[in-house]
C-alpha cells in the first residue's frame, strides 16, 4: 500500500460470523474447498504445506493466512504433530479507497516479541468469548485492525527499553528503534551527534552511559536493532538476504552477514532456515543486553 494511502473511517466494519480454535491430527487434511467468504487463518502450534489459489506456502506458529472470497484453498497439516490455528470468518464491504481483495497479502509470519499479528488473533479469540454486546463492539473492530495492519505491512511492535536504565539511554534507544522503523541511516558521526542533542548530553556523556549500563557503544546498540530487525525479516517474508541488508543500510550483503554472524552466531540463511522450523534463536542482541542491565542493577536493600 502507498504511504499516503489512508483507509476511509467511514464504513461498515466486518461482520464477523465465526471465530474459532481447531485441532487438526497429524497427516489430515482440508480442501480443495472454495471460501464462500473472507477468512483469517492463524498458525497456533504444529503447521502445514498450504495453497490458496496459485500461492503455495509452509504455514508455522505465527503464520497468518488472510483469504479472500471465492478463493480456492487446501492445507495439508502436519504429518506428525497436532496442528492448533485459529480462524475468523467475516463478511465486509471493502471501502473504494482500499486495496482490492485481489491485491491483499495472502501470507505473513508474526513473531511472538515483536509482532501485532500475533497479540490480535489471540485478542479476537478472547472478544469472541466476551457477552454482548461486548463482543459485538470489540470483535469486528479488532479484526479490521489486522486487516489493517496487514495490508498497511505496518505489523511491528517497538521494543520498549526498561525502566531501569536511566532516562538518556532509554530515550536513545527509543529514538533508535524510530530510526530503524524509518530506515534512516546517516554516517556513524552523524549518528552519535544526532543522539547525544537528542538527549541533551555531550556525546563524551553519552559513551560513559551506554558504556556503563550496556557495556556497548550506541552505534552497537543501533545495529544490534538493525540486525534484529533483519532477523524479523528472515523469518516474516521472502526478501532476499541482499535486499534485507539493503533496507537495513549494510554497505553489502557480505558485510551484513559477517555482522549477522556475529550477533546471532549463524548465518542468515541458516537462522530463515531454522526459525521457519519453529527454533528460538535469540542470539546477543539488544535485548539480551538490556535484560543482563537489569540484572546488573542494584535493587532498593542493597
Amino acid at each position: 500500500m502507498p504511504e499516503s494511502h489512508t483507509p476511509s473511517r467511514t464504513h461498515a466494519l466486518p461482520d464477523v460470523r465465526v471465530v474459532k480454535v481447531a485441532h487438526l491430527p497429524p497427516g489430515s487434511t482440508f480442501g480443495p474447498w472454495r471460501a464462500t467468504q473472507s477468512v483469517l487463518v492463524w498458525i497456533i502450534d504444529g503447521g502445514c504445506e498450504a495453497w490458496v489459489d496459485d500461492t503455495h506456502f509452509d504455514a508455522i506458529p505465527g503464520t497468518i493466512v488472510l483469504i479472500p472470497p471465492e478463493a480456492m484453498v487446501r492445507f495439508n497439516w502436519h504429518a506428525t504433530r497436532t496442528t492448533v490455528h485459529g480462524h475468523a470468518h467475516f463478511a465486509f464491504d471493502v471501502p473504494a479507497d482500499w486495496p482490492v481483495p485481489d491485491r491483499w497479502p495472502v501470507v505473513m509470519h508474526a513473531s511472538e516479541e515483536t509482532d501485532l499479528l500475533w497479540v490480535l488473533p489471540q485478542y479476537a479469540l478472547e472478544a469472541e468469548r466476551m457477552p454482548e454486546p461486548t463482543r459485538s463492539f470489540l470483535l469486528p473492530a479488532t479484526i479490521e485492525v489486522i486487516l489493517r495492519s496487514l495490508l498497511a505491512g505496518k505489523t511491528h511492535i517497538a521494543n520498549r527499553p526498561t525502566g531501569a536504565l536511566p532516562q538518556a539511554v532509554r530515550s536513545a534507544i527509543e529514538k533508535m528503534q524510530q530510526i530503524v522503523e524509518d530506515q534512516q541511516w546517516s554516517q556513524e558521526t552523524t549518528f552519535v551527534d544526532a543522539m547525544a542533542r537528542h538527549v541533551h548530553l555531550t556525546r563524551g556523556s553519552l559513551f560513559r552511559l551506554f558504556r556503563k549500563h550496556l557495556d556497548a557503544t550506541p552505534m552497537q546498540c543501533l545495529r544490534s536493532l538493525r540486525l534484529d530487525r533483519a532477523a524479523s525479516q528472515l523469518t516474516l517474508t521472502d526478501l532476499s538476504v541482499k535486499q534485507i541488508a539493503n533496507g537495513m543500510g549494510f554497505e553489502s550483503p557480505f558485510h551484513f552477514s559477517r555482522r549477522f554472524r556475529e550477533q546471532y552466531d549463524i548465518s542468515p540463511t541458516e537462522y530463515r532456515r531454522r526459525t521457519r522450523q519453529g527454533e528460538h534463536l535469540p542470539g546477543n542482541s539488544l535485548r539480551v543486553w538490556l535484560h543482563r542491565a537489569v540484572q546488573r542493577t542494584p535493587g532498593p536493600a542493597e
